[in-house]
């Protein structure tokens, strides 16, 4: 009989530690890092002054006439206007490191020029390793400190 009840009591005395050793609700045990809604990239949409495409010495600046745009949500989803074609993607972001998992995005047919950005733009995106904004202006860099976009906040 003293066998049946240790098993029982044995597993309400670690229930117990657990939670004694346990944070209170909305808190937590450890630091976490700055989400989405803190760090300054939500409730912002983002116009692209500035990207890095393959094979040029520098930032390029954005074709005529062509708006490109980056909006993070709260949900850690990235999304915006390429210049022709809308896109949506997942983000995660940790301090200032921040990078971009696969993007999906239509497929309408574009003038050459803002096609070449679009895929460039998209390219650059998935080298992205860290952020900062500066006041209106957002900096992605690669993991060398390249730049890869720049934005700055749309009004």
């Amino acid at each position: 009989m003293r066998r049946i009840l240790a098993v029982p009591m044995a597993l309400a005395v670690a229930g117990l530690l657990a939670a004694c050793g346990s944070p209170g609700p909305g808190t937590s045990a450890s630091p976490t890092p700055k989400d989405s809604a803190n760090s300054g990239l939500a409730g912002t949409s983002w116009a692209l002054t500035e990207y890095a495409a393959s094979g040029t010495s520098g930032p390029e600046s954005v074709v005529a006439d062509s708006t490109v745009t980056a909006v993070f949500g709260n949900d850690k989803t990235l999304s915006g206007n390429g210049g022709c074609n809308t896109y949506t993607g997942p983000f995660t972001l940790n301090g200032s490191a921040l990078t971009f998992g696969a993007l999906a995005a239509t497929k309408k047919a574009c003038s050459p020029s803002i096609t070449n950005q679009e895929s460039a733009y998209f390219d650059a995106l998935s080298r992205v390793a860290t952020y900062s904004i500066r006041g209106q202006v957002l900096k992605l860099r690669d993991n060398k400190g390249a730049l890869q976009a720049g934005y700055t906040a749309a009004k």
